[in-house]
């Protein structure tokens, strides 16, 4: 008897070490699945890659004094010229490549300043000197095919208004040096759905799914970021990310209601706590939805349905935005759909549904 009960015994411990192996494994691939590695996070002399700023051409990046991204005391101030003059970011310790280059991306909170006083036009190479990083020659050089701005595209200027952004270039441009090859990528700035904070700070991500040259791969090390524009501009960045993200959309929505079992269901207790909630109120008591978004290094859009019985058209939702309210003129059971869609187009849509139950 004894002997058995030590079998069970050593068998549940060995169970539970199972559990908490596999726990752990699951909880090191899902960080694994979103990791940020800060370039620039308000102080230069505490950069954990070792960032140090440079000219490209007659542009400079440079550290300066002032009310940073939240609060922060410095922030960079990136002076662009044109395509092949502006800022260059060196990495005295290189960025490894966490993941796929279709889920990598350079997230920046910014403020565009404006058009930078001129400056007398010098001869530059197209990316300044040649890289002293590495050691080995340019597999492939950025550049030698470009006429300006993205191929086919005409940028259009961002139209000033109410909580828009507005700046003087249209499209950054991105080269990143790994040593032993380039990549780059000529990105058209999406101002109309960029989301300015109230302090006025805008968070930029920068995908690079389309950057082209060199492939980036899992194991290559950045160690160079140069940075240039189609027009002159003038920015500073309160704070900068490599973001490594293939997390999917996630959200919840919840409401001014009741949040509640819906015991019309069934009386069982133990049923009703599998059941998911429903909002309940009463006939023409307005309610308040509204949802939080993990969008990640994305950024979304929020539609709503507000009665999935009569048809969902997404094209034409009841509302879009991440607060809505709704009036139901008849005590029925609803439900609420609603669609989170990547405006950049790398996340897959997601679709949330909850039911409400209007009472007299």
């Amino acid at each position: 008897m004894k002997a058995q009960c030590a079998i069970a015994c050593c068998m549940w411990m060995v169970l539970c070490f199972a559990s908490l192996v596999q726990g752990r494994a699951e909880q090191a691939q899902q960080k694994k699945a979103y990791t940020e590695i800060a370039i620039y996070d308000g102080d230069l002399s505490n950069s954990q890659v070792q960032l140090t700023l440079g000219q490209w051409g007659t542009g400079l990046v440079e550290e300066v004094e002032g009310a940073g991204y939240m609060s922060r005391g410095k922030m960079l101030r990136l002076t662009i010229y044109s395509l092949v003059e502006g800022g260059c970011f060196i990495f005295g310790k290189p960025i490894e490549i966490p993941g796929r280059q279709s889920s990598l991306y350079i997230v920046m909170w910014v403020k565009f300043i404006g058009a930078p006083t001129e400056r007398v036009p010098e001869e530059v190479s197209p990316y300044g000197t040649t890289p002293e990083i590495g050691g080995g020659a340019a597999e492939y050089q950025p550049g030698a095919d470009f006429k300006g701005g993205i191929p086919g595209v005409v940028p259009s200027a961002p139209v000033a208004g109410v909580g828009r952004v507005t700046a003087n270039l249209t499209t950054l441009r991105l080269v990143l040096d790994f040593g032993k090859g380039w990549s780059e990528l000529n990105y058209e700035v999406p101002f109309e759905i960029l989301k300015p904070e109230q302090t006025g700070w805008v968070r930029l991500p920068i995908p690079l799914a389309n950057a082209r040259g060199l492939p980036i791969e899992p194991g290559l090390k950045l160690q160079r970021l140069l940075i240039g524009a189609d027009k002159a501009d003038e920015l500073f960045i309160g704070r900068m990310l490599f973001v490594h993200d293939e997390e999917p959309l996630r959200a919840t929505i919840k409401s001014s209601w009741k949040d509640e079992y819906d015991f019309d269901v069934s009386r069982n207790i133990e049923e009703v706590r599998h059941l998911p909630k429903v909002f309940i109120g009463a006939i023409n008591m307005p309610i308040d939805f509204w949802i939080e978004v993990d969008e990640g290094a994305s950024i979304t859009e929020v539609l709503w349905d507000f009665d999935k019985s009569d048809g969902v058209n997404w094209e034409k939702p009841n509302a879009k935005g991440n607060i809505v309210r709704m009036f139901y003129p008849k005590p029925a059971t609803y439900i609420v759909s609603v669609m989170v869609r990547d405006l950049l187009g790398l996340k897959e849509p997601l679709i949330v549904e909850r039911k409400v139950k209007v009472l007299k």
